[in-house]
Parts: structure tokens; C-alpha cells; sequence
């Protein structure tokens, strides 16, 4: 099954239903906590809150039981990722926290990199850029002793200690971790995410006063986002650069840029 890890289909969850009941029927322990593993995959990429509880629920039984230390892994991994389902952040934190220091107990620096990440951006959505920062450099430090630093996810790090700095007004800071951002995206071919990137590089730029910079970034950045990206992220970055081209008295690039974002939200919207 380890090469089905991100199938969510009903046929696959199915399969998976009948494994964990075909062990807690033979009473196999270890063989019902990896097919819940599976089942708080599907659950997490489907929304069911539901599903999710009752995994949470049963792996925190389990944990207990087996004491295998895999087991209180996935255990807190759903448990955060419930929490921030639920809106509940006190207690995301908290289990990210406890799963960030698990796995620094267990060696597993680049799995507590992506905790650390995690817990920016549940600190960022607050508007606490500040604390944001320091977590995201935590995995940024963590990445780099690890040697990835070729890797998506420094590349996502890296953008986010920038937005972060952009955030907090501090541009000219904010600047070289774009542009580090952009060889990792550009070498790994992520589009989508040079597309974000750019538009808070640009950001930046316009606010430093570099407003033909930010124009041509935002233009580009847009584009990618359009067509790799997420749509109401192209549509943002779109009525963003409608702004600044209609201060730069560009009347008709600015209503395409507004009609562009427009016609996104509202595809999106009626999905």
C-alpha cells in the first residue's frame, strides 16, 4: 500500500476499510494503526472531520496499547491536523509542538523542518509575523544541517521568512530570500510557487519605490499562478497589479489585470 499513499479514491478508502476491520478482527494491533494511518491521509485531503475524530480517537488508544513510537506519531500528526480543521489553534500549536519535538528526540530533523513550518503559518494566519518568523527560521536551520537545501520545501521556507518581513515592513530584508526562492523554484521547476513568489517580491519592490520592477514581477507572477497556481491566488495577484498599473497610468493594462482577476474569482466561485 506504501505506493498508494496519495490515492483518495473510494475504491482505495474501501480496501483500506476492510484491512483495518480484518485486523481488529484477528486482534493485529500494529496492522489496524497503519491502516488508520491511511484512512487520516484520505480523511485530511477529503475534509471529513468526522472520519478524522474517530482515527484520532482510535490511534489514541492504540498508542497506549502498542507503544510503538510510529503509532504516537500519526497519533499527533491527525490530532494538529484536526485541530486546525476544527479552527481550534491553542491546540494545533500545541500538538505540532509535541510532534516538532518528537521527532528532534527521534533524529527526524527534516520531519520537525516541516512541523516548524507548519507552526508559522498557523502563528502567520493569527498576524503574528514576528513569532511566524522564528519558526520558519527554526526549519530553515533544520533543512540546512540536513543538506536540503535544494529541496520544495526550503524553497517554501525561504518565501515565507520573506512574506513574513514583507509583513512586517521589512523589505529590504524580505528581498534576498526571494530571489534565493526563485533559483530553488526555478532548478525544481515549480511554477506555481514562482508564481507566489513573485507577487510578494513584488510587493516589496513597489513598496522600496521600485514600481517598474514590481509591475513586470506581478505581471509574471500572475500569469504562473494562473496557470499552475491556485486561482484566487491569480486573482489577488491580478487586482493587486490593477492598482499599481492604474498608478502608472496605465488605464487599459489595469482594467484587463481587474477583468483577468474578476473572470478567476468568479470561475472559482462557481465551482
Amino acid at each position: 500500500m506504501t505506493g498508494r499513499a496519495a490515492d483518495t479514491s473510494r475504491k482505495f478508502e474501501s480496501e483500506i476499510i476492510a484491512a483495518r476491520d480484518a485486523a481488529v478482527a484477528q486482534g493485529d494491533l500494529l496492522a489496524e494503526a497503519y491502516s488508520l494511518n491511511f484512512l487520516g491521509r484520505i480523511f485530511v485531503r477529503r475534509d471529513n472531520l468526522n472520519g478524522l475524530q474517530e482515527v484520532v480517537d482510535r490511534l489514541g488508544k492504540l498508542k497506549e496499547q502498542l507503544k510503538v513510537p510510529r503509532t504516537k506519531r500519526d497519533w499527533l500528526h491527525y490530532s494538529s491536523q484536526l485541530a486546525k480543521a476544527k479552527g481550534d489553534t491553542i491546540d494545533a500549536i500545541e500538538t505540532v509542538r509535541q510532534l516538532a519535538d518528537y521527532n528532534n528526540r527521534n533524529g527526524a530533523k527534516a520531519l520537525a523542518a516541516l512541523n516548524s513550518i507548519s507552526l508559522g503559518n498557523i502563528v502567520y494566519d493569527l498576524g503574528d509575523y514576528e513569532m511566524a518568523l522564528g519558526f520558519y527560521e527554526e526549519g530553515r536551520l533544520a533543512l540546512e544541517e540536513t543538506g536540503r537545501t535544494r529541496t520544495h520545501n526550503y524553497g517554501v521556507i525561504l518565501k515565507n521568512i520573506g512574506s513574513s518581513y514583507t509583513d512586517l515592513g521589512q523589505h529590504e530584508k524580505a528581498l534576498p530570500y526571494y530571489e534565493q526562492a526563485t533559483v530553488i523554484d526555478r532548478r525544481n521547476n515549480n511554477n506555481a510557487g514562482l508564481g507566489y513568489n513573485f507577487f510578494w517580491q513584488a510587493k516589496s519592490l513597489d513598496f522600496l519605490g521600485r514600481h517598474r520592477e514590481a509591475i513586470r514581477l506581478a505581471r509574471e507572477g500572475a500569469a504562473l499562478s494562473a496557470e499552475y497556481g491556485s486561482a484566487m491566488e491569480a486573482a489577488n495577484s491580478f487586482v493587486w497589479l490593477a492598482a499599481r498599473e492604474l498608478d502608472a497610468g496605465e488605464q487599459e493594462a489595469a482594467l484587463l489585470s481587474l477583468s483577468r482577476g474578476a473572470d478567476l474569482a468568479r470561475n472559482e466561485a462557481r465551482r
